[in-house]
């Protein structure tokens, strides 16, 4: 199961057709959209009982979706960073206020 969640994952990049920021901009939405079911998955007992999975069961799903996001979002970053993928001005008060953001929330 995990083996086919990754590789469902690899396939949406597509990246064999696209340039390296298009597969930047495309790794952070995949980034978004697997961190759905991670905001979902506040209380797992819960969310386990409504799949009709084991809780053990979903941890691990849980678990893997989480280090999908992680991993996702290190590469978005690593290609911002090398490839200079847009500007980031901190005099936008919409990048600023995204800063300020992800240092409050842990």
């Amino acid at each position: 199961m995990q083996i086919a969640y990754i590789t469902a994952n690899l396939y949406c990049f597509k990246f064999w057709k696209l340039t390296i920021t298009k597969v930047g901009i495309r790794v952070a939405n995949l980034a978004l959209i697997n961190m759905i079911s991670l905001f979902f998955g506040i209380y797992l007992s819960f969310l386990a009982n409504r799949f009709i999975i084991s809780l053990k069961t979903f941890r691990i799903i849980h678990r893997l979706v989480d280090m999908m996001s992680f991993v996702f979002v290190l590469f978005h970053i690593l290609v911002v960073v090398v490839h200079g993928a847009g500007t980031f001005f901190l005099s936008v008060l919409k990048n600023l206020y995204g800063l300020i953001i992800m240092f409050l929330i842990p």
